[in-house]
């Protein structure tokens, strides 16, 4: 298993799929930007491991050819997809970041980091930009900001240039405003409830989501564990799937409230999950998703409301309903006030818009 996690010989790279399976394979990318990624399906350490490599190492070349160019874009991502940093992400993250930044690899690859400005930055956001996915080059700017901050603490550039104001202001006038998420209006969810009754699972689903402000990712794995009594009061209290390896995070805490409570009673739940399949046994992530989604279907909500939009909606109407920010961090498990405060501030703006339309026909008679 060691040489599976750890592995010496040159080219040869690990990755974990679901469930902790190791997958190993040879990958080398030569000078010219030829890239070989194959997969080495022989136990690591047997003799038809070493067999399947020594096919592969006469096949790509020979290890007196450099694998990359020191200092290259290609050459950085190497260097950070192989740091402990990378490392300890989720494997979900790992996936996603490495999508990501092989996109614009292919625009810089053999270009010297080092050399970038934020001139040279804005430009790959708005190039991605200008293909109509604003959420997307938020994303890539987010992918060359983590790079560079890696090249930043191992002394390869003095300063990260994505902290320039200029490379900010670029990023901030991304249309991301909706986050590329619809959120769920209380008609729709009134909607939803009124075609899947109190019982059904789908009712459950919904309910489960719209009172925690729970994440799917979080949504699929609660149940009768997660239930305590605290100074006299039903609650749900979870550590949050979310950067439960990055950050030292509290537990949440939310109380059961009683339309929660309601569903929960009515609802046949199993003994790990509250939310189990039609064989009673506990949801996938992804199964919940795709559960949900097509109960939204069937209840006439239009294409494209999904899990994350209750969890927004959920947000929304707690801070329409006079929810502070530091209530919301604390419901919702963000670290950052500003999340928090993005839904505050328009449920004022809206309140204050309220009271103040009557004033403009105030004559003071």
């Amino acid at each position: 298993m060691d040489a599976m996690q750890k592995p010496k010989l040159p080219y040869v790279t690990t990755k974990t799929g679901r469930g902790g399976r190791v997958y190993v394979y040879f990958r080398r990318v030569d000078v010219n930007g030829n890239e070989t990624n194959e997969r080495i399906r022989a136990l690591p350490g047997s003799a038809a491991f070493y067999a399947e490599y020594s096919d592969l190492l006469e096949r790509f070349g020979s290890l007196a050819e450099p694998l990359e160019k020191e200092y290259t874009w290609r050459w950085l991502w190497s260097q950070y997809e192989a740091s402990a940093h990378f490392k300890q992400l989720d494997a979900k993250t790992q996936t996603s970041r490495e999508g990501i930044v092989r996109q614009f690899l292919s625009l810089v690859s053999k270009e010297d980091f080092r050399k970038f400005t934020y001139k040279e930055i804005n430009e790959l956001i708005e190039a991605k930009n200008a293909e109509g996915y604003p959420e997307a080059a938020k994303g890539r700017y987010k992918n060359i900001r983590y790079m560079l901050e890696f090249a930043n603490i191992r002394g390869w550039i003095d300063t990260n240039p994505c902290g320039d104001a200029r490379v900010r202001q670029v990023v901030r006038n991304l249309n991301t405003k909706t986050d590329g998420i619809k959120i769920w209006s209380r008609e729709q969810i009134a909607q939803f409830i009124g075609f899947h009754p109190l019982g059904t699972m789908p009712h459950l689903m919904l309910k489960l989501m719209y009172f925690t402000g729970v994440r799917v990712s979080d949504a699929h794995r609660l149940g009768p564990p997660h239930i305590r009594t605290l100074r006299g009061t039903r609650v749900l209290q979870w550590k949050e799937y979310k950067g439960r390896n990055r950050y030292a995070k509290d537990p949440t805490i939310v109380r059961i409230v009683p339309p929660l409570e309601e569903a929960l009673e009515a609802t046949k739940t199993g003994d790990i999950t509250f939310c189990i399949t039609s064989f009673n046994t506990p949801f996938t992530v992804k199964g919940f998703g795709q559960k949900f989604v097509r109960s939204a279907k069937a209840a006439g909500i239009e294409k494209g409301y999904s899990c994350h939009g209750v969890r927004k909606a959920a947000a929304t109407h707690a801070a329409e309903n006079g929810a502070t920010a530091n209530e919301l961090m604390a419901l919702f498990g963000w670290l950052d006030i500003k999340e928090a405060e993005l839904y505050t501030r328009k449920a004022e703006r809206a309140r204050l818009a309220l009271g103040a339309a009557p004033k403009m026909f105030d004559t003071g008679t």
